[in-house]
């Protein structure tokens, strides 16, 4: 019996970029052999398109497997790992992909890990645990300071006999959806204890209802589908050309900080925060199991956060009051805050519940009612409304009751023994003032301070011993190390304490946290821990604090941390060149430590000896971490210096790319234009610069006298 049949034309052309292409055509072909007769049936019409339909899904299957394939052959695109693979001194090790984060930020905003270089075999006898979480757990400001280094002086001090490997996988501005491929892939590897600490990024990180990086989502499954999308080359270049359209869809096209996140408040009757708390709980489960499957004991600890002295940063205004409800509302609001300040407790409690009937979910009122109550004494009523307003921030950058709740849930009740809860935010308290932590742990509303890190630490490390040691007799082990022998053990100095708190001083300084009602009050008292730290910072000091770090690197010669440390404490001091030599003996123990090349280039940019030796430090340091402003500008600076002109425009007109008010970008291209004779582009980029720091005495001095020079001399 003939018919028509429909037949598939598969066709191949090699392409030199992508290898071969690949089209199919679906078409009707009549035979001698299969010619139609009076009784034959033709194919009915649906069928046809059923035909049709397949063709072209098997087409447009093996046309993107091609592409993938091609484009892999030929080296396009990146890898998407978290950890590299290399080979170093004949060994193999696994160090950060800092390319790994370009699926959950843009590339201009995008987030690096701490340098990190282990072997993928567990040493013999040695306890491995990773640590896995956000800035708090990474110990922002100042790692070399924060949970993990402490985590494991703790161990090593308590257990001299026992060797302790502690891995930083935490990550500024990250969440659970960046943290659950990072264990997942860390679960290939074997570790004895899986810590993790997180929750502070859940609304506002990944795909939260407030973030920057991207779409907010909450469906869960078209998340992962995405991430698994994006691991492709072909999804790699969708999600290029997203980013590049970002520009045109008002989001941040730079770090900004918290700042950023401004304008994307969410209230806490929002229903996109029922998504979160799910999302929360499905990855943490899946962390949790991917912990297991490396055989790891996983402690999964409560967030600890800043009650007392964080007030909350924006607060849900009342929208169902008219409008002589709300001039009484912000009377009494306003007259609180007033009662407050002239130490009225009474009064101004008396004041704040007349707003509280008005309207009671209004974080900045719960957080006044808990001063009044401190004030007061009333520690547990205090206590209760801290926590109201902390839950009640439409900024959410602290984790909540609920998602502490999720957490403490899941451990308690998962089947696996090997599955323990740490409760840190209740040791946080225990060790509290009146039970409530303000600034005496915390910089901000969720950063340690180095006793901060020390509790949390702590409580890691006691946890891991009752597991390592059940029921066994501790008396005998040496006491834990106490604050001082930890800061002592790590070279905390009042230099150290001075870099931290200038630094913490200037953030602070930034919004959201100028907007906040405790700022003045913070400010002043930082201004005053300066003082007291600044001793640290001047020559006097010098060759006393240089003599702690010596000797603390003869006793520990292989801690690239804490030499790391030691040369920046040179270069503050201007001592580059043996800053310099300390760097590089970094390189030597990390091969692939990003900060220390950039700093090698950094400081030898616009020294016209050692120009190229700073070139190629930072070319390095661009293999590790590509795209990177703060890189390109010190290359366009050490080209510069060589007198490559033109070479130099490129890396400064790509770091300008990624971030438009880079004042050192601007300044680096104008003087590049200028030492071309092309006097109207270094004008252009002079007043660029000009209208971004109208106000910094010290830029705009030097910007008029390159204006000068310019109308001048042209």
């Amino acid at each position: 019996m003939s018919r028509n049949t429909p037949s598939l034309s598969l066709r191949l052309r090699w392409h030199s970029m992508i290898g071969y292409s690949i089209w199919l055509e679906v078409r009707t072909e009549k035979t001698e052999a299969c010619r139609k007769t009076p009784g034959d049936r033709s194919l009915s019409a649906g069928k046809k398109v059923v035909f049709s339909g397949i063709a072209t899904v098997f087409g447009s299957l093996v046309a993107l497997i091609t592409i993938e394939g091609g484009a892999r052959l030929h080296g396009i695109g990146y890898p998407t790992n978290f950890y590299l693979k290399r080979t170093f001194s004949g060994q193999s090790f696994l160090t950060e992909n800092h390319k790994f984060f370009w699926s959950f930020f843009p590339k201009a905003l995008s987030r690096s890990p701490q340098s990190i270089q282990w072997s993928p075999d567990k040493p013999q006898g040695t306890k491995r645990i990773f640590v896995f979480g956000e800035s708090a757990a990474m110990g922002d400001p100042e790692p070399a300071f924060g949970l993990s280094r402490l985590l494991e002086v703790l161990l090593e001090r308590r257990h001299p006999n026992q060797d302790y490997e502690v891995i930083n996988l935490a990550v500024t501005a990250i969440n659970s959806h960046v943290i659950l491929p990072i264990a997942r892939e860390t679960s290939r590897y074997p570790a004895d204890f899986w810590c993790i600490y997180m929750g502070n990024n859940e609304v506002h990180g990944q795909f939260g209802p407030g973030t920057v990086f991207g779409s907010s989502q909450s469906n869960l499954r078209l998340i992962r589908t995405s991430l698994v999308a994006k691991r492709t080359r072909i999804g790699q270049l969708a999600n290029a050309i997203a980013s590049s359209l970002a520009s045109s869809s008002g989001r941040p096209q730079e770090w900004g900080g918290m700042a950023m996140f401004v304008d994307h408040q969410v209230p806490p009757d929002d229903p996109r925060l029922g998504g979160v708390y799910q999302n929360f709980e499905v990855n943490l489960r899946d962390i949790i199991e991917a912990g297991l499957q490396s055989s790891a004991k996983v402690l999964v600890s409560s967030v600890a956060v800043n009650l007392r002295e964080s007030s909350p940063f924006r607060s849900a205004e009342p929208k169902a009051l008219d409008k002589e409800q709300l001039e009484r509302w912000n009377r009494s609001l306003n007259e609180t805050k007033q009662l407050l300040r002239a130490g009225l407790s009474s009064d101004a409690l008396e004041q704040a519940q007349e707003a509280m009937n008005l309207h009671a979910n209004h974080a900045e009122l719960h957080f006044l009612i808990g001063q009044c109550h401190w004030q007061l004494q009333d520690y547990t009523r205090a206590r209760k409304h801290f926590i109201q307003a902390r839950d009640l921030d439409t900024l959410r950058f602290r984790t909540d009751s609920r998602l502490n709740e999720i957490a403490k849930n899941i451990a308690t009740t998962h089947p696996s023994d090997k599955v323990i809860f740490v409760d840190s935010a209740a040791l946080f308290a225990y060790n509290a003032p009146n039970g409530i932590p303000g600034d005496e742990l915390f910089w901000d509303h969720v950063h340690l301070r180095f006793p901060g890190n020390y509790l949390l630490a702590l409580v890691f490390a006691r946890e891991i011993e009752n597991q390592l040691y059940p029921g066994n007799d501790t008396k005998t082990l040496p006491p834990w190390p106490s604050l001082s022998d930890c800061a002592h053990a790590l070279t905390l100095t009042r230099w150290s304490d001075y870099q931290m708190t200038l630094s913490m001083r200037r953030r602070l300084n930034e919004e959201p946290f100028r907007s906040q009602s405790i700022h003045g009050e913070r400010d002043q008292r930082l201004a005053r821990e300066l003082q007291q730290h600044e001793i640290g910072a001047t020559t006097n000091s010098f060759s006393i604090l240089q003599s702690v770090f010596q000797q603390a690197l003869e006793n520990n010669a292989n801690d690239f941390v804490l030499r790391d440390q030691y040369g920046k404490y040179l270069f503050s001091f201007n001592r580059r060149d043996d800053a310099v030599e300390q760097w590089h003996k970094v390189i030597e123990q990390v091969p692939f430590h990003l900060m220390a090349h950039f700093q090698i280039g950094q400081a030898l940019a616009e020294d016209p000896d050692r120009a190229d030796e700073a070139e190629a430090s930072l070319r390095k340091a661009l293999e590790i971490r590509a795209e990177t402003a703060d890189i390109l500008i010190a290359l366009g600076k050490s080209l510069k210096t060589q007198g490559n002109y033109q070479a130099a425009l490129t890396p400064f007109r790509k770091a300008l790319d990624l971030r438009p008010t880079a004042i050192e970008g601007l300044l680096g291209i104008a003087r590049t234009h200028l030492a071309l004779n092309q006097a109207k582009p270094a004008l252009g980029y002079l007043e660029r610069a000009v209208a971004l720091a109208p106000h910094n005495t010290t830029i705009a001095t030097e910007l008029a006298a390159l204006l000068s020079q310019v109308r001048r001399n042209y």
